[in-house]
């Protein structure tokens, strides 16, 4: 069991409350012309991934350091569960860019 790294998950929490900010002002925005504004539709789908990713990213960052062992024999493979692809040797596959 690691010691939990303070300044990755400051790093994310930083990146996630950025992405979440930026969502809120996407979405002041009245609905019909945020639907029909492409470029607000893929701003909007892109920080929803950089957000999850960074929630995932704290989530999973403080399970390695927390006795990830005892939580796969409670709950089995978390990625298995969630239909997570990954490459050879277990990393997970980048999300393509937006």
């Amino acid at each position: 069991m690691g010691e939990v790294n303070l300044g990755r998950l400051r790093e994310l929490a930083g990146t996630l409350r950025g992405a979440v900010r930026q969502l809120r002002e996407l979405g002041s925005a009245p609905e019909a012309e945020f639907v029909r504004n492409p470029l607000a539709l893929n701003s909007a789908k892109c920080l929803l991934i950089i957000a999850a990713e960074a929630a995932l990213e704290i989530c999973n960052h403080l399970v390695a350091r927390r006795s990830a062992r005892s939580l796969r024999r409670l709950h089995g493979d978390p990625g298995r569960a969630r239909g997570v692809r990954v490459l050879p040797g277990g990393a997970p596959r980048p999300c393509r860019p937006c």
